[in-house]
């Protein structure tokens, strides 16, 4: 026969497990855990939105992502209003024809990589700020 005591200690751990799971499933971290992993498998250098802004890490160095921004902008008939590079960073504000904003932000990740980040408006814009990412991605090509 099995014990009360035996009994009582399964259901006491099974408890606790459905109290773990649940906390997990409905805390967020789960789908934390299965983005985190989607994202691994996409790879260095894919495009992401972060805060509506469009997020893109290329082999480059800022210099270069700077130059390449400057000249898709350029492209697509972009007003570019103020724009500042040092070794670390790059900043470029512009605007569109219709005098939505535009910002662009380059940080050095490594010597040889560098984050890109292009917002559009106050709230962002994705598809804008995906076709000015896609640009800049080109002229690095």
């Amino acid at each position: 026969m099995i014990s009360r005591q035996f009994l009582l200690r399964i259901f006491m751990n099974s408890r606790s497990l459905l109290c773990l799971v649940s906390g997990l499933l409905f805390s967020g971290c789960i789908p934390l855990i299965v983005g985190m992993a989607a994202g691994a498998g996409a790879g260095a250098g894919g495009m992401k939105f972060v805060k509506d802004a469009a997020v893109q890490e290329f082999a480059q160095p800022v210099a270069a992502v700077h130059k390449a921004s400057l000249a898709a902008l350029k492209k697509l008939s972009l007003a570019v209003k103020e724009e500042k590079l040092d070794a670390f960073s790059s900043r470029i504000s512009g605007s569109f024809a219709d005098d939505k904003t535009l910002s662009l932000s380059a940080d050095k990740v490594t010597d040889a990589s560098t984050r890109l980040t292009v917002r559009v408006g106050p709230f962002g814009d994705r598809e804008r700020a995906k076709s000015v990412l896609d640009a800049v991605a080109g002229e690095l090509k």
